[in-house]
């Protein structure tokens, strides 16, 4: 159970939902918001994207649901990821709708930092697959956070999960893969022995951390 169910309501799934600091405020996205909470969890407030936020293109609104909502601080921003889109909260007080559109048919599952450049990693899948089941194109997105479209496109070879930094390496989870980030895709290290391809399985941001130099990746029911 996540710990801003002390504070909050709302349906906080796996895969889905995001967790992240940022000025003092702790944010959780819901299937269908973004919720906000003092980090001495009080103050919770679990339609705060769709109803109290103010910003460009308030009110808001739900977040598309059936989708994963992951978010990222980058460019001292939030940003949080929407079907094709990507919203961007600037203050414990608002945001901008839609700070980035993608092509409709693009679903966002993962937001990345690229440690070479410092640009923003975006992984898409088209169409929903949610779990990595379904065969489809997958691609990782590189922009820059001002353009109105992504600088570069790249294929990549299975639905992203997640992307984790470690001494400069983006660690990148894929399907039930494990592979790094060489600039131009995704370079295979390994096949993960208990992870399958179901949605609560997979090797989502929250399933993985670091000590030191040391990447540690839940699968299954070990850690590698």
């Amino acid at each position: 159970a996540l710990t801003a169910s002390l504070a909050l309501t709302g349906t906080f799934t796996e895969g889905t939902t995001d967790i992240i600091s940022f000025f003092n405020k702790i944010y959780v996205t819901t299937t269908t918001d973004v919720a906000i909470m003092n980090t001495d969890l009080t103050a919770g407030d679990s339609t705060w994207w769709s109803v109290t936020a103010t910003g460009t293109g308030a009110p808001f609104g739900v977040l598309t649901t059936g989708v994963r909502h992951p978010m990222i601080i980058f460019q001292d921003y939030i940003w949080v990821a929407d079907n094709n889109r990507i919203h961007q909260i600037t203050s414990g007080a608002g945001g901008v709708k839609s700070k980035l559109t993608l092509g409709s048919s693009h679903n966002i599952t993962a937001l990345g930092l690229d440690s070479g450049n410092g640009y923003m990693l975006i992984g898409t899948s088209v169409g929903l697959d949610y779990s990595g089941t379904i065969p489809t194109d997958n691609y990782i997105m590189i922009y820059d956070g001002i353009s109105n479209q992504p600088l570069r496109t790249v294929a990549v070879e299975g639905t992203i999960n997640a992307f984790y930094n470690i001494g400069g390496t983006v660690f990148v989870t894929y399907g039930n893969k494990l592979g790094y980030w060489n600039g131009s895709g995704v370079t295979y290290l390994r096949t993960f022995k208990n992870v399958t391809l179901t949605g609560s399985d997979l090797a989502y941001k929250h399933h993985i951390c670091a000590i030191d130099n040391t990447l540690y990746v839940v699968d299954g029911n070990q850690v590698l």
